[in-house]
């Protein structure tokens, strides 16, 4: 990751700094994927969980998503959108990685102005795979679909119980 490390260097390294500060080590251990890339959709700068993620490397070119893969433009539209549309603060949906499988995430992007006199642009987007919520969701409704079954079970052999009682009772009393 030479390309992270210039790019690191280029903002200064006084202890916070990048290259090997304490926002480095921030930078490398989120959960998060954290990709800068430029108009180009060219990534410029990646941390590991954004490679491992994806499978995409330095250099290569952010995807479309699957709903920006497919829908409908109008004349000069941006066809990504979370860039056409700025004010939307995430969105939802699957990326494609570099084994061809898609992943949901939910992505974020901000515009980066590396030089304010050319407008340059840089975008930084922000990806949260969403697979294992989803896996902890799913986990979290069986588990609450099991117990609801215990408790009707439960409720069934306590009401034949009574029931059983009482028919025995009536039973006997005769």
């Amino acid at each position: 990751m030479d390309q992270n490390r210039l790019f690191f260097e280029r903002h200064g390294n006084d202890g916070l700094g990048m290259e090997g500060g304490y926002l480095r080590q921030i930078f490398d251990h989120l959960q998060d994927g954290i990709i800068l890339m430029n108009e180009e959709r060219k990534i410029l700068l990646m941390n590991p969980s954004a490679e491992r993620i994806t499978g995409w490397k330095l250099g290569e070119k952010v995807p479309y998503c699957s709903y920006c893969q497919t829908r409908k433009l109008e004349p000069g539209e941006e066809r990504c959108y979370l860039m056409a549309k700025r004010e939307i603060p995430y969105f939802l949906s699957s990326m494609p990685t570099y084994e061809g499988r898609y992943v949901d995430m939910e992505m974020s992007t901000a515009i980066i102005y590396e030089n304010g006199e050319q407008r340059k642009q840089e975008i930084l987007l922000v990806l949260k795979d969403l697979t294992a919520k989803r896996k902890e969701e799913e986990a979290r409704i069986s588990k609450l679909v099991l117990q609801k079954t215990l408790e009707a079970q439960e409720s069934e052999h306590k009401r034949l119980a009574q029931e059983l009682h009482d028919g025995v009772g009536q039973f006997v009393s005769r």
